[in-house]
């Protein structure tokens, strides 16, 4: 990964900021970092590129869910494009080529910088639908959330319980 410089944001008061390259999708993407220091929004950018790949397996495998129920329910109002099939013969990897992360958010909660681990919500274009966003919520090496984008902390631990949440679902 090649050095990445946060600086002081011109929206967000008392946040940073910077454009990052994640390999997983090998695109640029906007990080912003909440109320923490550099250094710690570093650490969550190496966390975030260093993903085991059990993690990354599981975050594919919970967004086709979310993809297939998404689909199933709004079919009808869509005009997808030509090709998309997303069902239970899909293989989770294929999802890769349907979502695109658009931000990614560091927030370090009340912890110091220190003793926060890396806290990381990444907002997801589904591209077939491009008014359609999905999150994915992390919080060090356990996956907190995977559904529609609704601005989910990762310090939320009640949203894991909740039957929407479709890393539940596998």
């Amino acid at each position: 990964m090649k050095d990445v410089f946060f600086k002081p944001s011109k929206d967000f008061y008392g946040s940073m900021e910077a454009e990052i390259h994640w390999s997983l999708f090998d695109r640029d993407v906007w990080a912003l970092a909440r109320k923490c220091s550099e250094v710690y929004a570093r650490r969550c950018t190496q966390h975030l590129e260093n993903l085991p790949e059990e993690m990354i397996a599981k975050l594919q495998e919970a967004t086709l869910l979310y993809l297939i129920d998404f689909l199933d329910e709004h079919e009808d109002e869509l005009e997808l494009p030509t090709g998309l099939i997303l069902d239970e013969d899909t293989e989770p990897e294929e999802v890769m080529h349907w979502v695109r992360p658009v931000l990614i958010t560091y927030d370090k909660g009340v912890l110091s910088d220190e003793e926060a681990p890396p806290a990381i919500s990444i907002k997801l274009m589904f591209t077939a639908v491009p008014d359609e966003f999905l999150e994915w919520v992390i919080r060090d090496n356990m996956i907190v959330y995977i559904g529609e984008h609704d601005d989910v902390s990762p310090w939320n631990d009640k949203i894991m319980k909740k039957k929407w949440n479709y890393i539940n679902a596998i």
